[in-house]
């Protein structure tokens, strides 16, 4: 929850709602391999 603070703390406002819900599925994923595929996939957006 606080990671995900600090991080739109440099994201655009109009922008938050979405970086959001793409952090929230890298921290709430269940595995690592989870983490890494959801992380990857928000690196490449």
């Amino acid at each position: 929850m606080h990671q995900i603070r600090h991080s739109l703390k440099f994201v655009h406002w109009k922008e938050r709602k979405a970086v959001a819900a793409d952090l929230r599925t890298i921290y709430a994923a269940a595995t690592l391999n989870e983490a890494e595929a959801a992380l990857k996939q928000f690196a490449s957006n």
